[in-house]
């Protein structure tokens, strides 16, 4: 069902009012995903792309070696979410926190940690872009590559 003139005017001023896309969505009681299309043509693109540099070539053979030992991805298709995960011990936080480090500088991207139960911490981060930069290398080098 296609929105309405009126629906579409009452998107652009909200937009233009300084409104959220969620504000936007229940208001009108349309999708998040189609009052973005709209809202995106005003405001522009609301998140970041990553962007994947490497320093050298030690960290990249670091960001590497840590998630093939210890990281995972998933997707979620009911909230369409790329997430990338790197699993340590709760004993490591100081190495999670080096491993945050390391990634945002590579990824250009927000990592958070988080503790998962009593043992582990988890450093991970939602991006399709590097999801399918570990796709990638895991299908060019034959990693073993199972997603959750």
């Amino acid at each position: 069902m296609r929105l309405s003139q009126s629906q579409i005017s009452e998107i652009n001023k909200m937009t233009k009012d300084g409104k959220s896309l969620n504000q936007i969505s229940r208001n009108l009681g349309i999708g998040k995903t189609t009052a973005y299309y709209y809202f995106r043509k005003i405001r522009g693109k609301t998140f970041s792309s990553p962007i994947i540099r490497f320093e050298n070539d030690r960290d990249l053979g670091e960001v590497i070696g840590v998630f093939t030992g210890d990281g995972s991805q998933s997707f979620d298709p009911i909230n369409y979410h790329y997430q990338n995960r790197v699993h340590f011990g709760v004993h490591n936080k100081n190495y999670a926190i080096y491993v945050k480090t390391l990634y945002e500088k590579c990824f250009g991207k927000k990592f958070f940690v988080s503790r998962d139960g009593n043992t582990k911490l988890i450093v991970a981060t939602n991006s399709k872009d590097i999801f399918n930069w570990f796709f990638e290398r895991a299908i060019r080098y034959g990693w073993h590559y199972s997603q959750d």
